[in-house]
C-alpha cells in the first residue's frame, strides 16, 4: 500500500511517502507560514525520491488539526484536490492524538499563542476534549508539548493503521478549536 502523508497544521511542513509499511521518503521543514508556497513542490520531491508518482498512491493521510487555522485549510484543500483528481480514499490524523501516540503522557498541547495552548488532556480524574488551555493551567504538567516530539513516526503509524483497517474519512473534518484571527478581530 502506498500512502502520502501531509501535515500543514504547525510551523513544520510534513510530507511523507509510505510504501509497503515503510517510509520511503519523509520531509519535515520548519517552514513557518510558507506552507502554501512549498507544499506541491515538496509532494513532488517526496514522491520522486520514493520512486512513486501520484497515480501509484492508494491513500492520502491528512492532518486535520488542531493548529494554525490557515495551515489546516491549506492541507485539507490540497488533499481534497489530490483526492478528487486521483479518486482515492483519505484518512484523517488528529495532531494531538499523534503527539500522544506511543507515549505515556497525560495529554498533548500545541502553542496557540496569546497565552493558550490547543490541548487534549486524559488525566486520571477527567478527560478534556480538544480545547484552549492557559499556559499556567496545572493540566499542562505531564503533557507532551509540541516541539518536544517528532510527529512523522506517529503520523505514519496512525495513517498505516487507519488505511489497513479501512478507517477512511467520508469527508475531511478540520479540528478548529477557536475562530480564525479575522473572526476574533471582528468582535
Amino acid at each position: 500500500m502506498n500512502i502520502l502523508i501531509i501535515d500543514t497544521t504547525t510551523k513544520d511542513l510534513i510530507v511523507a511517502a509510505v510504501s509497503n509499511g515503510k517510509v520511503t521518503d519523509g520531509t519535515v521543514l520548519n517552514n513557518g507560514t510558507h506552507h502554501l508556497e512549498r507544499l506541491c513542490d515538496c509532494v513532488d520531491s517526496t514522491l520522486h525520491k520514493a520512486g512513486l508518482v501520484l497515480q501509484d498512491l492508494d491513500c492520502i493521510a491528512c492532518a486535520v488539526g488542531p493548529g494554525s487555522f490557515t495551515g489546516i485549510r491549506i492541507g485539507i484543500s490540497a488533499v481534497k484536490g489530490y483526492q478528487c483528481a486521483l479518486d482515492i480514499p483519505v484518512v484523517e490524523i488528529n495532531v494531538l492524538n499523534a503527539m500522544q501516540f506511543g507515549k505515556n503522557v497525560s495529554g498533548a498541547v500545541i502553542d496557540a499563542g496569546n497565552g493558550y495552548y490547543y490541548g487534549k488532556y486524559d488525566g486520571f480524574d477527567c478527560i478534556v476534549s480538544p480545547c484552549l488551555i492557559a499556559y499556567d493551567d496545572e493540566r499542562v504538567k505531564g503533557c507532551q508539548i509540541m516541539g518536544n516530539c517528532y510527529l512523522l513516526e506517529a503520523e505514519v503509524a496512525i495513517a498505516l493503521h487507519k488505511a489497513q483497517t479501512g478507517q477512511f474519512a467520508d469527508k475531511l473534518t478540520p479540528v478548529y478549536i477557536r475562530k480564525s484571527q479575522a473572526e476574533e478581530l471582528r468582535k
